[in-house]
């Protein structure tokens, strides 16, 4: 098992062998939980998926549902509002999946704005139009037609 914590990541997966998230990588904080999953009641125990003896357990990079089915092909890229950037492929639940393929970006953005409000107790303005501008990066971005993952 590796528990590295510093260092550039590879493209190797990282995750939590405590709750077997998919970690996110910081370039101040090293590997750490999603904000999906932050606050988090542990730190995160980091080991490469390849080597970890559970499935990483992801969720849709767009409304943070559980149960991921679509994958997003795209290029790394930089934004102000992902301090890290973004890294590879979106992975989507069926829902915002279904919404990408119809190239329905608007509802989309409403739909992840829907789930954070209702998982967070509400949404600034701000931040809504914040998920709106990373989306329209995203787009800006995408690197091949929206696939369903192997189940």
């Amino acid at each position: 098992m590796s528990d590295r914590q510093d260092g550039p990541p590879d493209d190797a997966v990282r995750i939590c062998m405590v709750c077997g998230r998919v970690l996110d990588y910081s370039t101040t904080r090293g590997w750490v939980h999603t904000l999906a999953d932050e606050p988090a009641d542990h730190v995160p125990v980091v080991a490469l998926q390849s080597e970890a003896p559970q499935q990483a357990i992801p969720r849709c990079d767009f409304c943070q549902a559980d149960e991921v089915v679509w994958s997003l092909p795209a290029r790394d890229f930089r934004y102000p509002g992902l301090p890290d950037g973004s890294v590879g492929a979106w992975v989507a639940c069926d829902p915002c999946g279904q919404l990408i393929k119809r190239n329905a970006w608007s509802d989309l953005s409403q739909r992840c704005a829907d789930s954070y409000a209702s998982r967070r107790g509400g949404i600034t303005p701000e931040l809504a139009l914040g998920m709106r501008r990373v989306h329209r990066e995203l787009r800006k971005n995408i690197t091949g037609p929206i696939e369903r993952l192997r189940q």
